[in-house]
């Protein structure tokens, strides 16, 4: 049993002052096999949404889709699209997209079309949460 999810969790309790994960706790995640949208930043004033979808994972790499955007020494990494691109873009709100891109083993059973059909089905219901939230919180 992989248990590398309730370490992530227990040391997760301290998250950033954000609530977002840490580069590190995002590279720690063995998501390969799942499909999921997260957000790397949240500003308040966000006035557009930048989705990074990765490519194919040809040698079935954990936390590709994260790996996919980061660089650095092990344990330094910086996931440039939640380390750098805020500074530069502070009114975006960026979010990944990372699904099992495997083409050798532990392979998805998705096509393309279903694929496409998640990202646009996560990001609708993350953008309805998002109304209902600031609609609940900020005003």
């Amino acid at each position: 049993m992989d248990l590398s999810f309730f370490k992530l969790a227990r040391r997760a309790a301290s998250p950033r002052r954000d609530g977002l994960l840490s580069t590190q706790d995002l590279l720690n995640l063995n998501d390969t096999n799942s499909s999921y949208l997260r957000e790397l930043t949240s500003p308040r004033n966000a006035e557009v949404d930048l989705v990074a979808v990765h490519g194919l994972n040809f040698a079935n790499v954990a936390a590709f889709g994260v790996k996919t955007w980061s660089a650095g020494n092990r344990g330094e990494e910086k996931l440039w699209l939640q380390d750098f691109l805020p500074h530069r873009l502070p009114n975006v709100r960026v979010l990944l997209f990372g699904y099992n891109s495997n083409v050798a083993f532990n392979t998805s059973m998705m096509g393309l079309g279903d694929i496409a059909d998640d990202l646009l089905h996560k990001l609708w219901t993350k953008r309805q949460v998002r109304q209902t939230l600031d609609c609940f919180l900020w005003e």
